[in-house]
């Protein structure tokens, strides 16, 4: 888990904003972390996103939330 100060440069938010996020992860059971001790001592307790049938989790494996979709075009590279 990154400490708050990784975390304010890599999302660019405040620390109080990054707190307030990390509690509304605690309320939905997403972590477990203790708002007295640092933000790296928090545990994940569901990494993945609740609303995402589970059988799209099982059918695609442990990273389909992260693949991008294939398209078969190649917009990316010739649209800059």
């Amino acid at each position: 888990m990154p400490n708050l100060v990784e975390l304010k440069r890599l999302s660019g938010r405040r620390s109080a904003a990054i707190k307030a996020g990390m509690l509304q992860l605690v309320e939905q059971y997403y972590i477990q972390w203790d708002d007295k001790q640092p933000v790296e001592t928090a545990v994940v307790i569901e990494a993945w996103e609740r609303d995402v049938p589970f059988k799209d989790h099982a059918a695609a494996g442990p990273h389909k939330s992260q693949q991008a979709p294939l398209t078969g075009n190649i917009d990316y590279w010739t649209d800059y």
